[in-house]
């Protein structure tokens, strides 16, 4: 793993810097780029992450080191400002958010733990196969929060928050839809949906599929947009899987439905487990231990 560090005084000032630095490469080996500040990183070459020909499992990276990231509040860490389409491919983007005013366009991409706040006629497009979105939370209050337009976009407890519209699947489209929700959108899903969608959620209780749930209530925390344990999400039968600390901040690591994992635990002592049990069979087993850690997450 070739590992350099961006920002002020670091390997490289500029996010375009490292990424030119990567092309000069044959790329043998991953390379991972770690934001430092809790800043705006501008671009001004609209290509600057497009790593044409390549796939985002060869492990080209951009993520942010944890003292700077997304924290649930727009304009807050180490986040990407651009004024144009942004394109994006053969790359993997993860705790960084995004600053544009046009869409935000990707193909062989795979983003993970991404905000984006897209203030113009703007989009995530998924125009290309083999493309993956995690725990992806979109503002576009004038567009489409994500416009499916490849038959292979995945979608993963993401979240559609304020947009004209939350989710458009184009004809034809077969992509895979699950644990997804629409907020406080114009519109929560349109499109033909044909591929493979489960537990979705919308304030108007439209969804594709035949197991979608209905937010009557603003699904989200201040600290991070995250489902909160006992909410009106798991009093409709759905487990969010969240549970909160003393501090009230959440610790599961990717909840069940449309929520992004604003908080991990920072804890470099490991707790002591004890009893462990399990019941159930080969198809699902629900496994139980103590510990003497009241945070964490079990693995």
């Amino acid at each position: 793993m070739d590992t350099k560090y961006i920002g002020t005084d670091q390997d490289f000032e500029t996010i375009e810097e490292w990424a030119d630095y990567i092309r000069f490469d044959t790329i043998t080996e991953p390379h991972k780029g770690i934001l430092t500040d809790d800043k705006a990183y501008p671009i001004v070459d609209a290509s600057a992450l497009w790593f044409f020909g390549h796939a985002w499992e060869q492990g080209i990276t951009l993520t942010s080191d944890t003292s700077v990231r997304y924290d649930g509040d727009f304009g807050n860490g180490a986040r990407i400002d651009v004024d144009f389409q942004l394109d994006i491919s053969g790359f993997n983007l993860e705790w960084v958010s995004i600053d544009a005013p046009y869409s935000v366009a990707m193909k062989s991409t795979y983003f993970d733990s991404v905000a984006c706040n897209l203030t113009g006629n703007a989009a995530i497009r998924v125009t290309g196969g083999n493309t993956i979105l995690r725990a992806v939370r979109v503002h576009a209050p004038l567009a489409t929060g994500f416009s499916l337009e490849h038959a292979t976009a995945e979608l993963y407890a993401c979240t559609a928050e304020g947009c004209l519209v939350g989710v458009n699947a184009h004809a034809t489209n077969t992509a895979t839809i699950q644990n997804v929700v629409t907020h406080n959108c114009g519109t929560g899903w349109t499109g033909i949906y044909s591929g493979t969608y489960s537990n979705n959620a919308s304030d108007d209780g439209t969804h594709p599929g035949l197991d979608g749930v209905l937010v009557t209530a603003d699904p989200y925390e201040a600290d991070g947009y995250t489902p909160s344990q006992g909410g009106q999400l798991t009093n409709m039968g759905i487990d969010v899987g969240v549970t909160h600390g003393a501090d009230g901040k959440p610790f599961a690591l990717v909840p069940a439905i449309g929520a992004y994992p604003a908080y991990l635990p920072d804890d470099s002592v490991s707790p002591i487990l004890t009893n462990p049990t399990s019941e159930g069979d080969t198809v699902g087993l629900v496994c139980k231990v103590d510990t003497d850690e009241a945070t964490g997450i079990l693995f």
